[in-house]
């Protein structure tokens, strides 16, 4: 085998000392610097505390929680008084209509303006009622319609009902 030559051993020493350091470290913990225990090394004073800083901006709202449990029910309140039934409110107008033979027709009782048909019906002379039922274009019906025809030979008429309310 070959000697090494002098410039590597040169290099291997300088990398021993290098790696292995030459000085020493002092181990000073913060236990010891509280205690005032540094050998001289760190002597620390603390001086006045200092003023309380502005308060920072309030930050942005969260995120909105999940939604609660219902609450209990709450007590049952007091009975209304009873309340009054008015008859001069109820209105029952009639129309009587007339059919030619062999005739069909729809023909209505009107309930006065403002006021709303609540129920109605027909009483027939002879004539075939093949409907009757409330008017209700827009809104609350007003009038009682019957659809009617007459199969006989003479004249024959029909009186429809109308049983209105105002308000």
């Amino acid at each position: 085998m070959k000697r090494p030559s002098p410039a590597l051993v040169v290099a291997l020493i300088a990398l021993f000392v290098s790696c292995s350091g030459i000085g020493t470290a002092a181990n000073v913990s913060h236990q010891m610097v509280r205690a005032g225990r540094t050998l001289g090394l760190l002597k620390v004073k603390r001086g006045p505390r200092g003023p309380r800083g502005p308060q920072g901006p309030q930050g942005v709202p969260g995120p909105q929680g999940p939604k609660g449990d219902p609450g209990a029910a709450g007590p049952r309140g007091p009975q209304g008084p009873a309340g009054t039934f008015d008859l001069s409110k109820i209105h029952i107008v009639t129309t009587f209509a007339s059919k030619a033979p062999g005739a069909f027709g729809v023909d209505s009782a009107s309930c006065p303006s403002g006021a709303q048909v609540i129920g109605g019906g027909y009483s027939p002379t002879g004539e075939d009622v093949t409907g009757s039922f409330p008017n209700q274009p827009i809104g609350l019906p007003d009038s009682w319609v019957v659809a009617n025809s007459n199969k006989t030979a003479q004249s024959q008429g029909v009186t429809i009902y109308a049983v209105c309310v105002s308000p």
